[in-house]
């Protein structure tokens, strides 16, 4: 999960379905276009509320990941007995799509994301190859004011001195099938 949410309201692990595409440029350079889904949890709290009832339940929120990248193989434009591994990095956006605000005026927004990761690509045929692809989305998380205010005898959901925003980490474990246009 990466950096862990200090109040753990942010979308937390989950499955996603997507596609990419991706072009030759020059040597070992390529360049690629990901877009993909899924529905995740996150908690919901209502900072009004004392310590013990705060925890309102969970929700799952259609999420969408979207970045552009360069990507460099390893064995420039060739396999190794039929593998190719690689180094990416690119930049996009996450986005909670419903873009709704909750009960405690938490909403994730449309965060910049930068990605970096590795991986490798292992030639079926000619025309095909299995992708595995370790990626890190890296995007910034910001709390409401309502986190910070005093409204029970409890302390509020963070102290005033804490920060409104910070950076996660959150790593992505994609395998994929690659189809290739014949020259």
């Amino acid at each position: 999960n990466g950096q862990p949410d200090p109040v753990g309201v942010a979308p937390t692990e989950g499955p996603m379905a997507g596609a990419r595409w991706q072009m030759h440029l020059s040597g070992p350079i390529y360049f690629g276009v990901r877009l993909a889904g899924g529905s995740i949890e996150r908690t919901i709290i209502d900072p009004t509320k004392v310590i013990e009832e705060r925890v309102v339940g969970t929700e799952n929120v259609p999420m969408l990941f979207a970045d552009a990248g360069m990507e460099v193989s390893l064995t420039g434009h060739k396999t190794w007995h039929g593998i190719v591994p690689f180094f990416n990095a690119g930049g996009g956006i996450v986005a909670d799509v419903r873009g709704a605000t909750d009960v405690g005026s938490y909403r994730f927004g449309i965060p910049f994301t930068m990605t970096f990761g590795a991986g490798m690509s292992y030639s079926i045929t000619k025309s095909m190859s299995l992708r595995f692809d370790w990626t890190n989305y890296i995007y910034r998380i910001s709390y409401p004011t309502t986190y910070y205010i005093k409204t029970t005898e409890d302390p509020p959901v963070l102290p005033q001195g804490a920060a409104r925003s910070f950076w996660r980490r959150n790593p992505a474990f994609l395998f994929g099938i690659t189809l290739y246009r014949p020259r």
